[in-house]
């Protein structure tokens, strides 16, 4: 069977790209042949599989001055190679004439989502600029949710990798008969299992991943830690927005709270940490989480930060971003308790081993399986 994937970026060793190559790389046997089709490939390693439009490192520039086009190109390319009956897994964006083209052709659509849907996004983090006292910026527009919308009818299943978002996708009334449940994963080589950091050796570090960013909560964790009063450290690894930035300058001049940029070693900060924080209001399934618990941290997340694997009260905590009360209590009730900590830790661990790529991967090949005989 021919499992036929386009990912309308560049082929990295991060991100999106990242989890799409794990993916396919655990999808090929003797039930699917797959193919994947990149604007560009910036591997010095690249798998038969793996093809890039443009080669590397034109394809990077023209990515950045010529984008609609290199798009455009990139779906020309793939249709002329989608035959009726491929099963067609779409990562990233595409155009709505692209989407009707393959369905033309007689082409079994998946679409993986990363994140929720754009109209509950909306509402989320409209809420968010509210409490902030900011207007909502023009990231998300009626026009690009309507176009989502339209977009989402026209595929035949809809990857859900966060039990949160699945239910944001039902609200807004996509069927559930095209949505399949599922999760993202993690790479043990990737990120090196570190082992349960002893009390009193270090200062009791949180880590937060990811973009110093609303969307992701970074202003309410700062706000519960300083408000918790506890000694240590809160690390943020990753490039800081101006919103945060500006809005939490004050803050982020205190010697206990540290942003480091992007981190190309992220398990180096992992093995300094004692807990993973994560309190974003939008997500699909945020691979930090993934990566964290697969490292040994307890977590204290959001309901969306928790993905598919968290489990309250087991691996850590799970908490709405808004009850700063709450972020308080769990922040000092980890800091107080080191065994809580390791038992938190070590059950993630446990919980992380069965999020592995290959079992993932493994997982998403039966549930396409499963789904082909259900289209009419």
């Amino acid at each position: 069977m021919k499992l036929r994937i386009l990912l309308a970026l560049h082929a990295t060793n991060k991100g999106p790209s990242y989890t799409c190559f794990q993916l396919a790389s655990n999808m090929q046997d003797a039930e699917f042949d797959v193919d994947v089709l990149s604007w560009s490939v910036c591997q010095e390693e690249k798998p038969e599989w793996l093809r890039g439009v443009a080669p590397d490192p034109w394809g990077r520039l023209l990515g950045k001055i010529w984008t609609s086009r290199l798009s455009s190109f990139a779906e020309e390319r793939f249709l002329a190679d989608t035959r009726k009956g491929d099963c067609v897994y779409l990562w990233s964006d595409v155009s709505t004439k692209f989407l009707v083209a393959l369905k033309e052709r007689g082409a079994v659509i998946f679409r993986e989502k990363f994140n929720g849907l754009q109209a509950e996004a909306r509402i989320l983090l409209e809420r968010v600029y509210d409490q902030e006292g900011l207007p909502f910026p023009s990231i998300l527009t009626i026009d690009t949710v309507k176009r989502e919308q339209q977009q989402l009818e026209l595929v035949d299943a809809i990857f859900v990798a966060n039990p949160i978002a699945y239910a944001g996708f039902l609200k807004h009334g996509i069927s559930e008969k095209k949505l399949i449940m599922s999760s993202y994963g993690w790479d043990p080589k990737r990120v090196r299992v570190s082992s349960f950091n002893p009390p009193n050796k270090h200062p009791f570090t949180v880590l937060f991943v990811g973009t110093v960013n609303f969307r992701k909560g970074a202003q309410q964790l700062i706000d519960s830690w300083i408000a918790s009063g506890v000694i240590g450290r809160l690390v943020f690894a990753g490039p800081i927005a101006n919103e945060v930035a500006v809005s939490r300058k004050t803050a982020l001049h205190r010697p206990d709270i540290q942003v480091l940029g992007w981190v190309e070693d992220i398990s180096s900060e992992f093995k300094k940490a004692d807990v993973f924080a994560f309190p974003t209001h939008e997500e699909g399934g945020p691979l930090v989480t993934y990566e964290a618990m697969g490292a040994g941290l307890p977590v204290l997340v959001s309901p969306m930060g928790a993905g598919a694997i968290v489990r309250d009260g087991v691996d850590g905590f799970v908490i709405d971003p808004f009850d700063q009360s709450a972020w308080i209590q769990a922040i000092r009730s980890l800091a107080r308790d080191p065994a809580q900590r390791q038992r938190f830790g070590l059950s993630a661990r446990e919980r992380a081993n069965e999020f592995t790529w290959n079992k993932v991967g493994n997982r998403r090949r039966d549930a396409i399986l499963r789904f082909l005989p259900t289209i009419t």
